[in-house]
């Protein structure tokens, strides 16, 4: 439970102040997305970065259990399969990519999404 609290305390503030940068400045995130995956380089680092990021998680909180702390494994396992995807996949990841440049609501729906779970892993993180 240590490791969930102590995730959860990482996760959380930082996915909420991501949703608000989003939230906030819609154009400049679709802005960045689109030099992101112009540079084969940056999509390879973040590839790497997302691996890495999931599988420090899976290893260290790979937990199946029926209440919130299974939201972090899950978490891990989708920042695995995104770095795979990055590595593996890069082109198919662009196509993603521009569904997010050219739609506004798509963005804002994310964002929101992100600020949801952020708070989820704050109330996880912080409630004791």
């Amino acid at each position: 439970m240590q490791n969930t609290i102590m995730i959860s305390r990482i996760l959380g503030p930082m996915l909420m102040i991501i949703a608000v940068g989003i939230l906030a400045n819609v154009k400049n995130y679709q802005k960045m997305i689109g030099d992101f995956m112009s540079s084969p380089s940056l999509v390879y680092l973040g590839g790497v970065m997302a691996l890495i990021f999931g599988l420090l998680v899976v290893n260290f909180h790979n937990i199946w259990a029926a209440n919130l702390a299974v939201i972090i494994t899950v978490f891990g396992w989708l920042g695995i399969l995104k770095g795979a995807v990055l590595i593996i996949l890069p082109r198919a990841m662009a196509r993603t990519c521009q569904m997010y440049q050219k739609n506004d609501a798509l963005m804002a729906i994310h964002a929101v999404v992100i600020f949801i779970i952020g708070t989820l892993f704050c109330y996880m993180g912080f409630r004791m």
